[in-house]
């Protein structure tokens, strides 16, 4: 434990630390390492003598054979010195976080900080929610007028734009660019949110944790994420089988987590890069034909063009007259699927359209893996070196539909895939161990509470599942995400009374 009067100081800083994260995770997900990064610094300086075996865990050391691989693979697989600086930032990032996850478990009590967190987290989902709900336009904004273009006016307090004029100037331009600027940001928050509410139902904060998970519904749902509201749904329901099945769970997991990080480049990687143009023609004429069945045999005076908009499907009657700027006059008939007869034929219209639109709107993902794939059998053992997918194929190509797209835009979207292509199958083992690590140690806490313990997997699935299909896995904000949900569960397992085992005990 600290000295009382170095408690009262650290408390203030983690105060400030905990009243920051959750804004700058909402507004700016970007910039969500620099509070982490503060908080490790201020931890090594005002801490550094307090513990003489900080590092000693197994995780610690493939954590460091990690890092060994990634600096020998950069320096003779890559040759590229300039990454080494990049290197050196993850290395930097992920020491800060673990000083601060080391360090913050010294604070005896964290009831204050919790309820700081909390508020902080309610308010800045809310903002999310309000902003994304009514367009208020509040991000873009404060993107505006703190961009570094605006340096000086920011300076000198000239040519700012009011919330309310800039809302009425650019209402077209915040609807739009609200659709997916806040996708990082509900996706950090909805990851905070599980082990928030555990510490809040431990110090008997159940309202707090009732309205936490209450927003934290209505941020995936409101905001329309469905990476996030997939990733959720699944960790939930892998969450549920390690509940009710925790033996066999733990049984064969492993086996199933194994063959995937195998032979994932073969599962994801099936159809044809080259062959994009044809899949996507194919999905256009399928849609199509979706349409003109259901105009045809229900409003069968309309024209064969039809648009289909959340439960509804709009049949255009076109009349081919010149009207100012556009060739054509149209009246649209709108009818909502559920109120026609036969509706349980027009909600398997509906489902089928949205796979078509969905498959559609994914199949570039399939063609970047399909093409990842391709590059991780080149240099399947020590991988193309780290970042490398940055600058593998990135040229913007067009299909016979006009759809532009790169082969790998700027990483694969897939974690696994990620450290295959870049680290090889080295990369890959080094990985599975420090996950067989991390939930072996899961499991061992398990023995003493088994609720905390399944929220705790939820959380790991989570973040799992997220990697596999959206962001790099080296991204600072990501990395920075995922140590700050780190800290947060070693003190869910702090207060619920667990304590750190052995290595040789997991073994």
């Amino acid at each position: 434990m600290l000295p009382k009067k170095e408690e009262i100081y650290f408390n203030r800083i983690i105060l400030i630390f905990l009243s920051l994260i959750f804004p700058i995770v909402a507004i700016a997900p970007l910039g969500s390492w620099i509070p982490l990064v503060i908080l490790g610094i201020v931890s090594f300086f005002f801490l550094e003598t307090r513990s003489k075996n900080t590092f000693t865990e197994s995780s610690h050391l493939i954590i460091s054979i990690a890092f060994i691989w990634i600096l020998l693979n950069v320096l003779f697989i890559l040759k590229n010195f300039f990454i080494l600086e990049k290197v050196l930032q993850l290395i930097f990032l992920i020491f800060s976080g673990l000083v601060a996850s080391k360090f913050i478990l010294q604070i005896s009590n964290v009831k204050k900080p919790t309820f700081i967190f909390a508020i902080s987290f309610i308010l800045s989902a809310l903002l999310v929610i309000l902003d994304t709900k009514f367009n208020l336009g509040v991000k873009l904004w404060l993107s505006k007028n703190f961009d570094f273009s605006n340096f000086k006016n920011f300076y000198e307090l000239k040519q700012w734009i009011s919330l309310s004029d800039f809302k009425i100037k650019y209402f077209d331009l915040i609807a739009s660019y609200n659709y997916n600027s806040y996708s990082r940001g509900v996706i950090a928050l909805v990851v905070f949110s599980f082990p928030l509410i555990a510490i809040c139902i431990f110090y008997k904060y159940k309202i707090l944790a009732c309205m936490i998970l209450l927003i934290n519904f209505l941020l995936i749902f409101f905001t329309s994420n469905l990476s996030i509201i997939f990733c959720t749904t699944i960790a939930i329901f892998s969450g549920a089988i390690y509940y009710l099945q925790t033996n066999k769970f733990k049984k064969y997991f492993f086996w199933l987590l194994g063959i995937y990080f195998l032979f994932c480049p073969f599962f994801l990687g099936q159809i044809d890069y080259k062959s994009f143009s044809e899949y996507e023609n194919s999905l256009t004429v399928k849609r199509h034909d979706l349409f003109i069945g259901y105009c045809e045999n229900n409003h069968p005076n309309n024209n064969l063009h039809a648009k289909i908009n959340i439960l509804h499907i709009r049949c255009f009657d076109f009349n081919e007259q010149q009207i100012g700027p556009f060739p054509y006059k149209f009246n649209n008939i709108d009818y909502n699927l559920f109120e026609l007869a036969n509706s349980f034929e027009n909600f398997r219209l509906y489902i089928k359209y949205m796979y078509y639109h969905k498959y559609s709107k994914k199949m570039h993902r399939l063609i970047i893996w399909s093409y990842v794939k391709e590059k991780i059998l080149e240099k399947p053992f020590f991988g193309h070196g780290f970042l490398s997918s940055r600058n593998i194929n990135n040229e913007e190509r067009e299909t016979l539909n006009n759809t532009k797209y790169e082969f790998i835009p700027l990483h694969p979207h897939n974690s696994i895939l990620e450290i295959w292509l870049e680290l090889g199958a080295i990369g890959i083992i080094i990985f599975f161990i420090f996950l067989k690590i991390l939930l072996n140690k899961m499991y061992y806490f398990d023995r003493i509470n088994h609720k905390v313990t399944t929220v705790a997997i939820i959380s790991f699935f989570q973040i799992f599942y997220i990697g596999q299909i959206s962001f790099s896995f080296w991204q600072p904000w990501w990395v920075a995400v995922i140590l700050i949900t780190f800290i947060l569960y070693k003190i869910v397992f702090k207060l619920y009374g667990f304590y750190e085992p052995r290595s040789d005990v997991l073994n």
